[in-house]
């Protein structure tokens, strides 16, 4: 009995303060750093990247020339899901054996993977029998 009355003035209380809380309107957003901060900063990655480059730890410039990246799963216009996909693993980004990391530092990925695995989803079968792909 006394457990259940307590329980309750509990919850009366902690109602009743949250209530009580006044709204916070979010603060503006605006720049963290200055524009002549970020003038350094890159002045400086420039300075870097020219020395690594003269060390010939970094290549040259390849000379502007880009490769074109087709995304390799292209669903059919009009489907009510939103991508039809589903990352499984995703570049190992640690090279050491044994040892694993995503792009996000996580371990959604495989010791030595080296590429994006892709799959249809959700029900890929019935995707791949009604011809969405």
């Amino acid at each position: 009995m006394h457990r259940w009355l307590f329980l309750t003035f509990l919850l009366v209380f902690f109602t009743g303060s949250i209530r009580s809380l006044p709204a916070q309107t979010p603060a503006p957003s605006h720049e963290e750093i200055s524009p002549a901060q970020e003038q350094a900063m890159w002045e400086e990655i420039h300075r870097n990247v020219e020395a690594l480059r003269r060390a010939g730890a970094l290549p040259p410039p390849n000379g502007g020339e880009t490769g074109s990246y087709i995304f390799p799963l292209y669903m059919i216009p009009g489907l009510p899901d939103y991508a039809g996909f589903k990352v499984s693993a995703f570049a190992d980004h640690n090279l050491a054996s044994g040892q694993v990391l995503d792009y996000a530092g996580g371990a959604r990925t495989y010791d030595g993977h080296r590429g994006t695995d892709y799959g249809l989803w959700p029900f890929s079968w019935n995707k791949l029998d009604a011809g969405e792909l």
